[in-house]
């Protein structure tokens, strides 16, 4: 499937200037991905320059080796349980890939319940192992969603749920110069409140709910959220705790709000305002769009398997207003573009007609590319040539045969 990577380089017309405040999620829940070696240069080609993985996978980290690409590693708490086992996952997970730019261990991902008190023990005995391997450099952390706050609203009346555990946890971020990973969803909290949130205020567009929250005003739901764990951090002592925000998105599809075209409003929105901050840290602030790629297999609700950005980019890619520029699509076929629409004409579902068109253009403005001869770009342009001869023929089938039926 094609990234959010493409839709950040190839199908938006004007530069982003805070493209390097913006990483993109790499889960691999599905059945029809693309390889990591084929994925990062994709990161590459278009300027990403972050990544988050959710597991300590040895050919996603093989592959990033020497690209400079930042990198969250999700670490599993059960995995990190005693110092010798800390130890031994570093040295399992870590010290095979020196070369790899790996900023974050996120110590478990929404982590709930009794496991909660599980979570500091592990940052410590990996925060020790680290160091005592050489790789201090490596900042540890958790990754916690919005209802670890017991109130977000106002922005100002942020406040943890259960201090009894995160105020520990902050006090060690902050101790160790360590951000606070936050999974920020406006899209949960607008499908759960869609009576109370406008549904321009949670898609970065202009909205009447724009409102002041002690001298500071808030046009979108994103930085409202933000700025709401940012006043739990105060609250618990650790001001100077930084928040990145480690998985943030919109469903193209599966459920309530979830469009394609909502989908890249919001992707788009939080594209153009990382580089502005929140009203409380008006600094560039790092974010992780969730996700490269629509997850088949994720288990859950429907909208779960549908936060990657395939449909949206190759739907407007393909869309005539594009002008569908011979530089695109030498980007596209330099970042190895490619062989993963050769695939999603053969096995995509609801983006067959969108590759095809893609596939079309492209080798009508970059019909000498050897890459694109290895891809089998041909290939399916025949067979598809094939498919439509055949529709062709079944079509007037069809309309000869309504035709003798109608006059019986």
């Amino acid at each position: 499937m094609l990234a959010v990577a493409l839709v950040i380089g190839a199908f938006v017309s004007k530069s982003i200037p805070t493209v390097q405040s913006i990483g993109v999620c790499y889960g691999v829940v599905a059945n029809n991905l693309p390889s990591p070696a084929d994925v990062v240069p994709l990161y590459k080609s278009k300027g990403i320059t972050a990544m988050r993985i959710y597991k300590p996978d040895a050919a996603t980290l093989r592959a990033l080796a020497g690209t400079n690409i930042g990198v969250i590693v999700d670490a599993i708490i059960s995995e990190l349980a005693t110092p010798a086992a800390a130890s031994a996952w570093v040295k399992s997970n870590i010290q095979p890939y020196e070369g790899v730019n790996i900023k974050y261990i996120a110590v478990g991902n929404e982590v709930e319940g009794s496991d909660t008190l599980k979570i500091l023990p592990a940052m410590q005995n990996l925060n020790k192992a680290l160091a005592e391997a050489g790789f201090g450099n490596i900042k540890v952390s958790t990754a916690v969603k919005m209802n670890v706050l017991a109130t977000s609203s106002p922005p100002s009346n942020g406040k943890f749920g259960d201090p009894s555990v995160m105020d520990p946890i902050v006090k060690f971020l902050s101790s160790n110069g360590s951000p606070l990973l936050a999974n920020v969803y406006p899209y949960f909290a607008y499908k759960d409140n869609s009576g109370d949130i406008d549904l321009n205020f949670a898609l970065f567009q202009a909205s009447s709910a724009t409102f002041t929250d002690n001298g500071k005003t808030y046009k979108n739901l994103f930085v409202a959220m933000v700025d709401a764990i940012y006043s739990a951090l105060e609250k618990a002592g650790a001001s100077g705790v930084p928040v990145v925000v480690s998985e943030s998105g919109w469903p193209s599809a599966g459920g309530f709000g979830a469009s394609t075209d909502n989908a890249q409003k919001y992707n788009q929105g939080l594209i153009d305002h990382v580089g502005e901050g929140t009203p409380k840290r008006p600094d560039a602030l790092e974010a992780y769009i969730f996700a490269m790629f629509n997850e088949n297999l994720k288990p859950g609700l429907e909208t779960e398997k549908h936060f990657g950005e395939a449909v949206v980019a190759l739907t407007k890619f393909a869309c005539t207003e594009n002008q569908l520029h011979v530089n695109h699509c030498k980007a596209i076929v330099d970042g190895g573009g490619g062989s993963h629409l050769v695939q999603l004409v053969y096995f995509g579902e609801q983006m067959q007609i969108e590759a095809l068109m893609l596939l079309c253009y492209i080798a009508m403005h970059v019909p000498e590319s050897e890459v694109l001869a290895q891809a089998g770009v041909l290939s399916v342009l025949l067979w598809a040539s094939k498919q439509i001869m055949l529709l062709g023929s079944l079509l007037l089938l069809l309309a000869n045969s309504r035709k003798a039926v109608s006059e019986i």
